[in-house]
């Protein structure tokens, strides 16, 4: 099944580069609207970074964009506490993995 490069027997063809960890991937890297230029240099933690998205996108975009991911994160919240009270356990564990 693997390219030719890595398996001589083999007659599928080498298409290019394919990297094994997300951050060698190429595509749309939209990141995280609330990370801010200061916070990212503060943390300065590899898998932190600002993109500045107003080179880019327009604030409209960027707006819905940010809507997005804050009803992402809600839906994660509701599912989490769902799963915690299947199993009938406290709740309260919730408020200091979602913190505000």
């Amino acid at each position: 099944m693997g390219p030719k490069k890595w398996n001589n027997k083999k007659k599928n063809i080498y298409r290019g580069y394919f990297p094994k960890d997300v951050n060698g991937k190429e595509g749309l890297d939209i990141g995280d609207t609330k990370v801010t230029k200061k916070y990212a240099q503060r943390n300065k933690n590899q898998y932190i970074e600002y993109l500045n998205l107003n080179k880019s996108i327009d604030k409209k975009s960027i707006k819905s964009l940010s809507q997005y991911f804050d009803n992402i994160f809600i839906l994660c919240e509701i599912l989490f506490k769902s799963v915690i009270k299947l199993y009938k356990d406290d709740t309260n564990i919730q408020k200091k993995i979602f913190q505000d």
